[in-house]
């Protein structure tokens, strides 16, 4: 009885102290979370004279100034800084400043720094000093720097984002980014870039997965540099000169030149440069590439090996305002996961039997519109069991035969066939049927502007729009049939 009793003594003076303890745990917890609660990021007092706004949000404030002298702007993030208060976001614009001075961010903890419009042409190396294990995002674009103030980045250790877009760089030395290691996102659009050195690149740590040197006056695509960015998977290079890459046997072609270049690369924009070639191999090594963007160059040649290596993985095509006349179906064979195919604004006359097979199992999106089409063979769509979009709108047809898109029928949701030279008879009867029966479909698009081109007695009626009320007549008193 007397060993009960003790067990008894023992264990409830066991639970007492556990209970104090858990109590203690808890005070304390809640005296932190409410201290956390308690703590609030107050605005500094408004300065006259200045156009600065401040709000106060949860994580921090958000500080915009504009047209104002940077000197009040300086006094403003001064108070600040003797707050203490974390800057969320602090956006400089319309500020001429000219120099980015040292002093103007000291003692500062800001999380996203957008300096715009600034007229800045210098950063002094120690701009960033106090911001380099907290700035995350840094936008620096329409300045005026001619250079990478590679000095001024290199304490930038946190830096996740940065925008250099529409300054006036023209060249990347080595290591312009050196000590970057955080960097994800890096765009350079807009500049005059005709120069990276080949070791460009180096030291900016291996996250850089995103980078955009599109709008410059680049005429080869920098694949010695390229190739130290060993995680890159979007790569922008849209806007520039490129005309060919240097080699011995293809001059005016896309050949190669992708041989170095990380093979986790999965989107690619080569729009509105002056390609007019793609050669066997062209893409050689990006066996991930799953977006592909060629638009407004002046390509008239697909070698029928050029998209070989990424046929397996491509999804998006754009070959959209170039100068084809057909549609490349044998270098497109093995895009058996292709989504996606853009070919507006080229030469095609025609669509031929069977011109998307064997590739077109998959294809949902199909851009046909303001080409040179006045025939579609029976069969043009036979092999796409998928096609929801069909954009045919700014050709030559006359007349629209329903065998050509019977097989299609049920799997579209946009038709657009407007700005044709219709023939306003019978065989269109079955097009107005299908336009009114498709419940739930923007199955067609055609504006009252488009006119019939016969019969004669027709020609001119703005009638070809399947909702409005004068193809319901014409269908009922002129079609005869």
């Amino acid at each position: 009885k007397e060993c009960t009793e003790a067990g008894w003594t023992i264990q409830l003076h066991l639970s007492t102290m556990w209970f104090r303890w858990i109590t203690h745990d808890l005070l304390i917890w809640l005296l932190l979370a409410s201290a956390v609660r308690a703590r609030r990021f107050g605005c500094p007092p408004r300065v006259p004279g200045v156009q600065c706004y401040c709000i106060e949000k949860s994580r921090g404030l958000d500080i915009f100034c504009e047209r104002s002298n940077i000197d009040k702007i300086r006094s403003v993030l001064l108070q600040v800084a003797d707050q203490q208060d974390t800057i969320m976001y602090l956006k400089l614009i319309n500020n001429s400043m000219e120099v980015l001075a040292e002093d103007i961010l000291y003692g500062l903890d800001i999380k996203h720094l957008l300096v715009h419009e600034a007229n800045i042409s210098s950063i002094h190396r120690d701009a960033f000093q106090d911001l380099g294990e907290r700035l995350e995002s840094l936008d620096l674009s329409k300045n005026q720097l001619t250079e990478i103030p590679t000095e001024a980045f290199e304490a930038l250790k946190a830096l996740i984002s940065l925008n250099l877009s529409l300054n006036r760089i023209t060249m990347l030395r080595s290591e312009s980014f050196r000590g970057l290691v955080s960097l994800i996102r890096l765009t350079l659009y807009g500049n005059r870039l005709h120069t990276l050195d080949s070791a460009a690149f180096l030291s900016c740590g291996n996250n850089l997965t995103r980078l955009n040197i599109g709008r410059n006056n680049l005429t080869r695509i920098p694949a010695e540099a390229l190739a130290l960015i060993a995680g890159l998977q979007h790569l922008d290079l849209h806007e520039n000169n490129i005309t060919q890459i240097e080699t011995e046997h293809l001059p005016e072609a896309i050949t190669q030149p992708f041989l170095f270049v990380t093979t986790e690369l999965d989107k690619l924009n080569l729009a509105e440069n002056q390609i007019s070639e793609v050669g066997p191999g062209a893409f050689k090594k990006l066996t991930g590439l799953v977006s592909l963007d060629l638009t407004r160059n002046n390509i008239d040649v697909i070698h029928p090996d050029a998209f070989r290596e990424i046929s397996g993985t491509m999804e998006w095509l754009k070959l959209g305002s170039n100068r084809l006349d057909e549609v490349p179906s044998e270098a497109l064979r093995d895009m058996t996961q292709l989504r996606e195919l853009d070919l507006r604004g080229n030469n095609i006359s025609a669509l031929e039997s069977n011109a998307f097979a064997p590739f077109g199992a998959n294809l949902k999106f199909l851009y046909m519109m303001h080409n040179r089409i006045k025939s579609l063979s029976s069969d043009a769509f036979s092999s796409l069991p998928q096609l929801e979009w069909l954009y045919l709108n700014h050709n030559r047809l006359r007349t629209l035969h329903r065998s050509v898109f019977e097989k299609i029928t049920d799997t579209l949701v946009i038709l657009d066939v407007h700005d044709n030279p219709l023939d306003c008879d019978c065989s269109l009867s079955w097009f107005y049927q299908y336009a009114h029966s498709a419940s739930g479909k923007i199955v067609v698009s055609l504006p009252l502007e488009t006119k019939c081109s016969t019969p004669p007695h027709l020609k001119g009626w703005s009638s070809c729009s399947a909702l409005a009320k004068p193809f319901q007549k014409l269908l009922l008193f002129y079609l005869r049939c």
